[in-house]
């Protein structure tokens, strides 16, 4: 499993080490790494493209990631069920796993989504005359293995300005010695060095010794390492399904930093405008057709 650790909270240094027994913490050349081979597509569709590259979407201002369950169930609440007729889906990633891979997944998990041959998961952009921005509303969850070529495909089809990613951990591995600050709602942020430069939210970092993982920790990683900005949010769950207060913890980055705001503003909604409670029914549903112990 790849991991990402704030080994430093003042300085916010950045590493990644393998789950492997090895307390090597140095940082390691995504593209070196030896791994299966998983085959991961991303397909633009040719009309929606304006690159000379009719595969490769480009440069835009801001690139959103939400991961599955809390992050992608934010983006549609909060962007796509909102901006039906501004932001268009323009194509899809694709996941193909090895049938060495699959055997392993029907293993451990006796079936379910993460074993499924193809994953797939929409892309999805706003443009304007001035601004371009694509969201990724990620439907799978993928292992630390495939978090490697998920983030390979992204990074040389997508230029972003920003990266912004939004995560989600539970409050019972989340490592604060403040009890009281443990109540949600509670949003932290990593940020590689280039974003924390210019960063201007009023979020608090992630404090020392916690832990992100798998997407989160790679396409981070790779942003530090190629001097990218990029920030992680994290939102806790204090329960099996988060309330309504985590959910509008995303939306501080949004309405909180200038910058962020300006990109946004033609599809923000109002603050505090969203409601969340059909975001925990949705996700309580989706929940519940899981059948992988790894989407709890």
């Amino acid at each position: 499993m790849l991991n990402l650790r704030n080994n430093n909270y003042e300085h916010q240094s950045i590493s990644v080490a393998w789950d492997d027994g090895d307390t090597d913490d140095s940082i390691y050349d995504l593209n070196e790494l030896e791994t299966s081979e998983i085959n991961c597509k991303i397909k633009v569709n040719s009309e929606s493209n304006n690159n000379d590259d009719d595969n490769k979407i480009g440069n835009v201002d801001l690139l959103i990631i939400g991961l599955p369950q809390m992050g992608n169930t934010f983006i549609k609440k909060f962007f796509l069920e909102k901006n039906k007729q501004k932001i268009k889906q323009i194509g899809t990633i694709s996941m193909i796993q090895p049938q060495e891979i699959l055997e392993k997944s029907y293993h451990l998990y006796g079936g379910g989504s993460n074993c499924e041959i193809n994953k797939i998961t929409p892309i999805y952009r706003y443009k304007d005359e001035e601004t371009s921005i694509v969201l990724l509303n990620m439907n799978f969850a993928p292992s630390g293995e495939e978090s490697i070529y998920l983030t390979n495909a992204i990074c040389d089809t997508i230029k972003p300005e920003k990266t912004i990613i939004l995560d989600s951990l539970h409050t019972s591995s989340y490592i604060n010695h403040n009890l009281e600050s443990k109540i949600s709602p509670i949003l932290r942020k990593l940020s590689t060095m280039t974003a924390k430069k210019h960063s201007k939210d009023t979020v608090d970092y992630l404090e020392t010794s916690n832990i992100i993982d798998s997407t989160s920790a790679a396409i981070i990683s790779y942003c530090e390492m190629h001097h990218l900005y990029a920030t992680v949010y994290i939102s806790m769950q204090d329960s099996y399904l988060p309330n309504e207060d985590a959910f509008a913890a995303y939306e501080i980055p949004f309405f909180k930093d200038f910058k962020i705001n300006k990109i946004c503003g033609s599809i923000l909604p109002n603050e505090n405008e969203t409601n969340y409670v059909d975001a925990v029914s949705d996700l309580q549903n989706n929940l519940e057709t899981k059948q992988n112990p790894l989407y709890i």
